[in-house]
This record gives C-alpha cells, sequence and structure tokens, in this order.
C-alpha cells in the first residue's frame, strides 16, 4: 500500500493484460517509489481492539416518544457498539461473487448500482467503463471508455441507477456528471451545475493506495461515493462542499449542502446543510513540464466525522457523523422521525491508529512476493520504527464517529458505526436497520469478510467489494434476510 500525506498519488500503468498498477522498489523495510516514502507498517496479526469496552452480546431494542410533534426512536445501544460487537447480528452469506476473469474483471472498482430487476452495473475507476451484470452474474455488456468525449471519462468516481437510467459523477467541473441507459447510450453529459468542490472530491489526502502487481484500490479517507444518491425515478441528490482549492477557508469545518438535481442537471432543491468534515490546508509542490509550482492543497483527518444523506421511498435522512442522531423528513407525513441514541463520544486511541498500520501492512504484501519477503525479514524494532514514523505522517480525527455511513432503500435505513478493524476508513461491517415508515428497529446485520468494502445497500442485497489472496478485487451480494425492514 502506497502511503502519500499531503501529497497527491501517482499512479504509473503498464499494459500486461488489464492494467496493472507497477510495483514500488522495497528497501529495507521501506518501500519507494518517485521519492515518495511509503512504509510498511508493523506485521502484528489484525485483531486490536477497538476504543469501545465491550459490554454482553444484548438484542438492540428502541423506544419511542413525541417531541413537540416529531417522533423520537432512541436505540438502546449505539451504532459504533453495535459495531464493538456489544449488539447480537444476523452474520450474512453471499450468494454471488463477480469479477476475476479477463472480460468481467475489474481494475479499481469506484462503485456499484443496483436495479429494480436485480441488474448490477459495477464502475471501474482506472478502465473508465461501466460492466452490467444481471441478477444472476451473467456479463451483459460494458461500455463507457477512457477520453474526452461524449460517455467517456477521465475520473469517475460515483455511479447511482436512477429509474432506468445510471448517473455517473466525474471529478471534473467541466463535465460533472453523465446519464446513460442501460444499452450503454449516452442520455445526457453537463458541466457542473453549482458551484463546489467537484474537482476536489477525489484528491483530497491522506490517501491510502494498494500497490503491486496487480489491481490495487486507491481511496482517501472521504468515502466519496457517499455523496451521490437516487432521488427516486428521476431525479439525484449530490452533497457538495467549497472547494479550497479555490477558496480558502480557515481549517476547521465548512458547510455540507446537499443539492438534488433532474437528470438535466437543473437544480431542484436544496436538500440540506450540514457541517462538513474537517479540513487541514497546507501546499503541496508539483513537477510537470513547466517546472516545479506549489498549490494550496488541503487533507481531510483519518476517521473525521462525515456530513451524510440518504434516501428511500419517500424520505430524506440526514446526519453528522458526531452528532449522534438521524433527522428524517417524511415526504407526506406531518410527523419527521429523529434515531438518537445514548453514549458519549470518545477519543481516537492509540489501538485505532494502530489499526491503520495493520491494513497498510496487509495491503503492502498483498500480490506482491518481494514486499512479503521484505516484511518477513524485519525485526521487531524495525517493524515498529516503520510504524511510528507512518503515524507521525498521518492527521487522525480527534474523537471516533459514531456513525460513518447510511444508505436507503425504499422504507429502511441502514447506519454502520465506527469499527477501524472492519476497513481501514473505520466503516463498521455491522449495519442497523431501521423501519422509516413504522418507526422500529428491523434486522442487524453483519457481513464476515474481513476487509470487505460495503459499496451499496438495497432492498434486496447487500454489495461489497474485496480483494483475493492475488490482490484481484471482486464484487460479492450478500442477500438480507427476510426480517430485514424491507
Amino acid at each position: 500500500m502506497v502511503v502519500l500525506s499531503r501529497y497527491e498519488p501517482q499512479v504509473r500503468l503498464h499494459d500486461s493484460g488489464r492494467n496493472r498498477y507497477e510495483a514500488p522498489r522495497v528497501e529495507g523495510g521501506v518501500m519507494r517509489e518517485n521519492g515518495w516514502l511509503v512504509l510498511i507498517a508493523g506485521a502484528t496479526a489484525l485483531a486490536c481492539a477497538g476504543s469501545h469496552p465491550r459490554g454482553p452480546v444484548v438484542r438492540l431494542d428502541s423506544t419511542t416518544r413525541d417531541s413537540a410533534g416529531t417522533t423520537v426512536l432512541t436505540l438502546s445501544k449505539s451504532p459504533d457498539a453495535a459495531a464493538a460487537g456489544d449488539v447480537s447480528a444476523v452474520e450474512l452469506a453471499p450468494d454471488l461473487d463477480l469479477g476475476g476473469g479477463q472480460r468481467d474483471g475489474f481494475n479499481i472498482v469506484a462503485d456499484v448500482a443496483t436495479f429494480r430487476d436485480g441488474a448490477i452495473a459495477v464502475l471501474d475507476l482506472v478502465d473508465c467503463d461501466i460492466a452490467l451484470f444481471d441478477s444472476t452474474g451473467a456479463l451483459v455488456r460494458r461500455f463507457g471508455r477512457k477520453g474526452d468525449g461524449p460517455g467517456e471519462f477521465r475520473f469517475p468516481v460515483a455511479l447511482s441507477a436512477v429509474g432506468p437510467d445510471l448517473i455517473v459523477i466525474e471529478a471534473d467541473p467541466t463535465r460533472a456528471f453523465t446519464v446513460f441507459d442501460t444499452t450503454g447510450a449516452v442520455v445526457e453529459t453537463a458541466p457542473a451545475p453549482v458551484a463546489g468542490d467537484w474537482a476536489a472530491m477525489a484528491r483530497r489526502n491522506p490517501t491510502l493506495a494498494r500497490n503491486g502487481a496487480n489491481a490495487r484500490e486507491a481511496s482517501g479517507s472521504e468515502d466519496i461515493t457517499l455523496r451521490l444518491s437516487a432521488g427516486g425515478d428521476s431525479t439525484f441528490i449530490v452533497t457538495l462542499s467549497p472547494d479550497e482549492t479555490a477558496t480558502h477557508w480557515a481549517d476547521g469545518r465548512a458547510t455540507a449542502v446537499a443539492v438534488q438535481f433532474d437528470l438535466r442537471g437543473r437544480v431542484l432543491d436544496t436538500v440540506a446543510a450540514l457541517s462538513s468534515a474537517p479540513r487541514l490546508h497546507s501546499t503541496v509542490a508539483l513537477r510537470g513540464g513547466r517546472g516545479r509550482m506549489t498549490v494550496p492543497y488541503a487533507t481531510i483527518p483519518i476517521f473525521a466525522p462525515r456530513a451524510l444523506v440518504a434516501v428511500g421511498g419517500g424520505w430524506t435522512a440526514t446526519s453528522v457523523g458526531d452528532t449522534g442522531a438521524v433527522e428524517i423528513d417524511r415526504e407526506g407525513r406531518s410527523a419527521a422521525l429523529r434515531i438518537e441514541w445514548r453514549g458519549a463520544r470518545q477519543a481516537i486511541s492509540q489501538s485505532n491508529r494502530l489499526e491503520v498500520g495493520h491494513w497498510l501492512l496487509r495491503a503492502a504484501i498483498a500480490g506482491s512476493e518481494q514486499a512479503r519477503s521484505t516484511a518477513a525479514k524485519m525485526s521487531a524494532s524495525q517493524r515498529d520504527a516503520a510504524e511510528q514514523q507512518f503515524l507521525q505522517r498521518i492527521s487522525f480525527a480527534d474523537s471516533i464517529p459514531q456513525i460513518t455511513a447510511m444508505y436507503g432503500a425504499g422504507h429502511c435505513l441502514w447506519l454502520a458505526g465506527f469499527a477501524p478493524r472492519d476497513y481501514v476508513d473505520g466503516t463498521s461491517h455491522t449495519w442497523i436497520s431501521i423501519d422509516v415508515t413504522h418507526d422500529t428497529i428491523g434486522t442487524v446485520v453483519r457481513i464476515p469478510r474481513v476487509g470487505a468494502r460495503v459499496r451499496h445497500i438495497d432492498r434486496r442485497a447487500i454489495y461489497a467489494t474485496y480483494f483475493d489472496a492475488d490482490g484481484v478485487e471482486h464484487v460479492e451480494r450478500y442477500p438480507l434476510p427476510r426480517s430485514a425492514c424491507n
């Protein structure tokens, strides 16, 4: 895994079959690539305990009360307590695995979306295309490619199904989104309809990027895909912040605005204004054809609380990761819904920080025999020194977020707490479902695969990506139990 702290990621590809990342050099326990320092963290197991004190495993319950016309649903345990294993959960099993082949494989999965008939669309960040599968996992077609023409991309970052169409958000304000039908035909391409951080979405650091001989993942400390939500069959919602590369503000938190658009890019409504993740500002020296230049840069601390928006059937949920509540506006109902939980805010622990180091080791040795050999030869003191040096280069948030992600599907809201042992950005594999229509708790479920990354949740299943032992990325489908609120 490459760690680029306060610098923009540099990616080099070579053409042996499908595009693959070129492995960096390994020198005495430290990998270097074009002068970038890449640390191999300590080789301890991925089993550090989180900061949340473990209690007895209990069933998640709730109470309901009225507060000035708002229905308040109070959970007996917080989402981060559920993530820590304090709440009983149904362990899911996959029924479908996509990818791994030459024709149906992926380089880097940017996002996953699904249709009502069960069809699955996978957006590839490097190949700049969309793979469309039917509900059985058979590849139907691929469309889109790298370029500057209609239906072509330079940096696609998020995907969503809006009715019968697919919308792709690109990190480029000159053509912020493209709408396709399922045949691959371009329905609409438009520039950014409003100002915001369209170009900066995929460039914030610190960035944790896998490197090796095979396909790898590049991800920052913010899940960009959570910025995009379908708003029914004909609209979509994008959450935007000010573009800090163009307008500098003091270090701290700005306002994130969730804006609703139609499929032609026209602004329909402002759904919510929320506090965004904190930014720390710096500059970075870049080298190009015209020599070196210094440009402003912004860092989002790892585990920073995020502005979250989820949309379901006739409702919109909004929250910020550290507020301890979710606000739900229900169309056609006079009573709004507020979901809250008990539990004090907790500081980021050294154990939480070390989890990042463990993820770095896991990624650094995956798919690279040279890296595995080097890690095996490192002494305990070398591993400790490398890990501590890495941790000194990374900015961490002060306190853990109580919720890290939300998805909406039908009348079901899904919430994830904080568990860095599950995934490097802190998103838990334990998900709580809330029936927004009946003000009740649904099923609590858990994805068992270590290192999986949840990409999408619909009425039927959870969709997650993972890397196999050869460093190849796959998409798995986990069917939801009948007891889930959908």
